[in-house]
């Protein structure tokens, strides 16, 4: 499911989740996303998708 909402980026073309375990939380999720090669990733793209993630 992050991953689908993830690939709403108009940018981003790839995205894969992965389970980690944490000693506080038991386990966190990473995220990891590709952008389009002509396309810069901004930082206010990176905001943008953070933002987006934090309200599911």
């Amino acid at each position: 499911e992050i991953e689908s909402l993830s690939l709403e980026h108009p940018k981003l073309v790839i995205a894969a989740a992965l389970g980690a375990p944490d000693k506080i939380h038991g386990e966190v999720v990473w995220l990891v996303v590709g952008p389009e090669l002509e396309k810069k990733f901004t930082d206010e793209d990176k905001k943008e998708l953070m933002e987006t993630l934090k309200k599911t």
